[in-house]
């Protein structure tokens, strides 16, 4: 094979190589991202929906089978790992394409050697074929194997370029699925920051709330109209930031959750009608 394939070869797996270690980069930031949001949730329900159970029990008032639980972290496969076996990479035999078309080269060299030897009994060495009755025509025989080399040795070039091309377009097919699974790992930061920004604004309309609540909690009066409000008010929104607690960030297919994207939706509109 000559340079100029390999080097073709070589930049095929750098473009690959370097596609695999921005994926590895991204996708192990993500995870580091992902255990960070697991412990947002859990410090932001605590902060929320822990205060308000309290409250409750300030109240009297019981909650029915364990509503508004609070996750200790988020359930999530290693989106490194994932990423990863989403992308079957085959494509490191870079020299298997010399080894395996130089080898077809040499057969048919050969046998074009060999035929020619049982045809006449030489082993085309001019010392033994440039005597005899064969003196006039050996020459026709060894241009004839020449031209039958010089065919093989064309034909392996001819298998090289097919198989270098065959080798890029591999390649190209798996730097396009590991550049598909980096933009997967970026929607999910993306959903990442998207739940955080929601919640930290419906967690600060939730703080307002339960504040207001806590101020009349010891002449708490259900026939009180002011109080019976900061009550209605603080649970409305209590009971959407506890959805924060179903979030699971990739569904059962590992593709991005929907219910992810109803608590975002659900979230705005009620920051919207809290105002």
């Amino acid at each position: 094979m000559n340079n100029e394939l390999k080097a073709r070869i070589e930049q095929a797996d750098a473009k690959l190589a370097r596609a695999k270690e921005t994926l590895l980069v991204v996708s192990t930031a993500l995870n580091r991202d992902i255990e960070r949001f697991g412990t947002y949730r859990r410090n932001v329900l605590k902060n929320t929906v822990g205060r308000f159970k309290k409250d409750l029990d300030v109240l009297g008032k019981k909650l029915k089978g364990g509503a508004y639980a609070i996750p200790e972290g988020i359930e999530m496969p290693d989106v490194a790992a994932l990423s990863f076996q989403e992308i079957n990479f085959t494509s490191d035999q870079k020299w298997r394409i010399a080894d395996g078309v130089g080898k077809a080269a040499l057969i048919g060299t050969n046998k074009v050697l060999e035929m020619m030897s049982r045809r006449k009994g030489w082993n085309f060495t001019p010392s033994k074929n440039t005597g005899g009755g064969n003196s006039g025509i050996w020459w026709l025989d060894l241009l004839q194997a020449g031209l039958g080399i010089a065919a093989a040795v064309a034909e392996k070039k001819a298998q090289e370029e097919t198989a270098v091309q065959q080798y890029e377009a591999e390649t190209g097919v798996l730097c396009k699925k590991v550049d598909a699974q980096i933009v997967f790992c970026n929607s999910i930061s993306s959903r990442l920051k998207e739940l955080i920004f929601v919640s930290d604004e419906l967690e600060k309309h939730c703080v307002a709330e339960l504040e207001k609540l806590e101020s009349v909690m010891e002449a708490f009066d259900v026939e009180n109209r002011t109080h019976l409000g900061y009550y209605q008010s603080a649970s409305i929104l209590i009971k959407g930031i506890s959805e924060l607690s179903k979030v699971e960030i990739l569904d059962s297919n590992n593709q991005l959750s929907l219910l992810d994207q109803q608590y975002i939706v659900k979230s705005r509109k009620l920051l919207t009608e809290s105002l």
